[in-house]
């Protein structure tokens, strides 16, 4: 039998994947195979699987997955079992018959969760943001190479014509984003439309391209980098918009042309959408042109993305917001970062993209928020639960807070905490409700004032890997001052937790004692 476990980032279900293959090493009877996957990979690995477990903080997704798969098995794994890390426990769930119910959880915020997680549009620009991660990633590495602190090191760069090089390497990555973007969220809403996607990605690029011309034809190469990617968004969508209506018309009123052999159908299906979306654009562009408005993408960053960065990107109030969400949701047991990151990231995204272009011209960075400032504050995972790691690790008295403090402590430090999460809890615990939502909020707003007095840098905006350890993740975006300041939050964070550990760890001590 195949077996798959699917959470949020296929992280903390490798560490229950560890354990059921341990169970299964010590029962030689049992013959499982057993894998894992994050939930955006469930189309390329559920096919090949017979029974597929669902992490807790995921059971937004049970419906949709049951509808899609409705031939295989689908079991919501319980939530103290996914925090325990369970390996045998949730092998014994293929014995029952039901799969275990989160009834707690308001059908409103289920409805809600599942609302924002399968929007078409906002999956697409998720998924397109993730497969912009490696451009990103190799990007920022260029940048912190060519402007690595060091006098000596950039004067060798500068003599070894190095340097030219590393320019050259992050214009093509980073500088331009928009571009790869455009086609990348193009393929990926197609494919949510049942159309060619690749067909689809090549017609967004020409029409992206179509509108970046100056009157004089030469290209905007301004708009092809962090300037054009909500420019990028919109023409990826309306282009899909465009491309699919003329191929489903064609569909409709030609029923005909499916007698045709397939590469001469593929071929014919995709030139006159091609054509019919191009048209559009021309029309669009003509008529900016006799408005005398200037560009539509300067329009688009005037008008659009320009207003949205000021009163939604770059804001306090919607960082807090934010962060208030992503906590609202995970207080439910539903997975709040990734509800939350499909509509922040294509605010937050390019903030940090444009911190990045001025870091890497030497100029002063624009922006104070940004893709990264959340998790220079958060620590640990949600509810900045690394401090209560460590205190349940060293500092607790009975078994359970112990030993979950030691199980969960080497995966806190890389940001991944759901054994705390489901495993003490704090999910649905009221009594741990006040630290889980204040901390992190307290947290940010603490550090933007601090970054607003010039006490502490603007964050530079490079791309890392959000499992990054603390301490070294603000080294990286921000310098000394960043990773220092992460050491002191550590530190306040450990004093707003305690009471709350502390009182709960007697009252597990207690009943250990009763026992």
């Amino acid at each position: 039998m195949k077996i798959l476990v699917v959470c949020a980032a296929g992280m903390t279900s490798s560490a229950l994947v560890a354990n059921m293959r341990a169970y299964v090493k010590d029962h030689p009877e049992l013959d499982y195979k057993i894998g894992s996957c994050a939930s955006n990979q469930t189309d390329l690995y559920v096919p090949q699987a017979d029974v597929i477990f669902i992490a807790p903080q995921l059971v937004y997704e049970e419906e949709s997955l049951r509808r899609r798969f409705p031939d295989r098995r689908i079991i919501l794994i319980p939530a103290g079992m996914y925090g325990e890390l369970d390996g045998g426990g949730v092998l014994d769930l293929l014995n029952e018959k039901a799969s275990a119910k989160q009834k707690e959880i308001p059908g409103w915020a289920l409805r809600l969760s599942s609302a924002i997680a399968h929007s078409a549009v906002l999956q697409s620009l998720s998924s397109a943001m993730m497969s912009l991660f490696p451009v990103l990633m190799t990007g920022s590495i260029l940048t912190l190479m060519r402007n690595f602190p060091n006098q000596m090191y950039l004067d060798a760069l500068e003599v070894s014509r190095v340097s030219e090089l590393l320019d050259l390497g992050i214009a093509m990555t980073t500088g331009c984003i928009s571009l790869y973007m455009v086609f990348l969220t193009a393929y990926r809403y197609a494919k949510t439309k049942n159309l060619n996607p690749a067909g689809a990605g090549v017609n967004a690029m020409i029409c992206f391209l179509l509108l970046l011309h100056e009157r004089s034809g030469v290209i905007m190469t301004q708009y092809i980098g962090a300037s054009g990617m909500f420019f990028a968004f919109l023409t990826s969508f309306l282009s899909v918009h465009c491309y699919g209506r003329f191929y489903h018309t064609m569909v409709k009123y030609a029923p005909e042309i499916d007698q045709l052999p397939d590469n001469i159908l593929g071929s014919f299906l995709s030139i006159l959408p091609v054509f019919y979306s191009i048209t559009v654009f021309l029309a669009i562009d003509y008529a900016v042109s006799l408005a005398g408005s200037g560009t539509v993408p300067e329009l688009v960053y005037v008008h659009i993305q320009n207003r949205l960065q000021k009163y939604i990107g770059d804001s306090i109030i919607s960082g807090v917001l934010i962060i208030f969400l992503i906590h609202f949701f995970w207080f439910f047991g539903i997975h709040g970062g990734q509800i939350m990151n499909t509509v922040s990231t294509p605010v937050l995204m390019p903030l940090s993209q444009e911190n990045l272009a001025a870091y890497q011209a030497g100029l002063p960075l624009p922006h104070i928020m940004n893709y990264q400032f959340r998790s220079i504050v958060v620590l640990g995972g949600a509810g900045s639960t690394l401090a209560l790691c460590i205190l349940m690790a060293f500092a607790a008295k009975s078994q359970k807070m112990k030993r979950l403090g030691r199980l969960a402590l080497p995966m806190g430090v890389f940001g991944i905490n759901e054994p705390l999460l489901f495993g003490i809890p704090l999910v649905l615990n009221p009594f741990m409700l006040a630290p889980f939502a204040l901390i992190p909020a307290l947290s940010m707003l603490a550090t933007y004032f601090m970054t607003v007095q010039g006490i502490l840098p603007r964050l530079n905006g490079l791309e890392i890997p959000w499992t990054t350890p603390a301490l070294i993740s603000g080294m990286i975006e921000g310098g000394w001052r960043i990773a220092v300041w992460q050491g002191i939050m550590l530190a306040v964070q450990a004093l707003m937790w305690y009471p709350f550990f502390r009182i709960l760890d007697n009252r597990f001590l207690s009943e250990e004692k009763t026992r």
